[in-house]
């Protein structure tokens, strides 16, 4: 994923815990074909802070419609304290999928099983 221009570090003080927003950027430029609006932090309590595409943007043109709650998706430190923190930017590319794989147990297992059937089989030619 890039983000062809940078990053912006919105913070925003309503005074009113759990309030919503909507907040417009718009670029000098049109936007890129497939762009998405991707925020930098924490998508539920407990996680680490990451790159994930935000739901709540709205892309057309040149500009960005981003609907920010208070302690929601989308702030930061989600919190419903009339604060909301919200570093992202347009992005494009990033839609990689992650390939689902076995367990460690699961590998071990399937290891075994090839072993048998490989000395069975080799039982077999003698």
């Amino acid at each position: 994923m890039t983000l062809p221009n940078g990053v912006l570090a919105l913070n925003l003080n309503s005074g009113t815990p759990g309030s919503s927003t909507q907040v417009t950027i718009t670029y000098s430029q049109p936007l890129p074909a497939g762009a998405k609006y991707w925020k930098y932090g924490k998508e539920r309590v407990g996680d680490a802070d990451h790159w994930y595409v935000y739901p709540n943007a709205v892309i057309s043109g040149n500009t960005v419609t981003l609907t920010l709650t208070d302690g929601a998706l989308g702030d930061n430190d989600l919190a419903a304290n009339g604060l909301i923190a919200d570093p992202g930017g347009v992005g494009v590319g990033g839609d990689a999928t992650a390939i689902p794989t076995l367990s460690e147990w699961a590998m071990m297992l399937l290891s075994g099983l090839l072993g048998l059937f490989g000395f069975l089989a080799y039982r077999r030619t003698r």
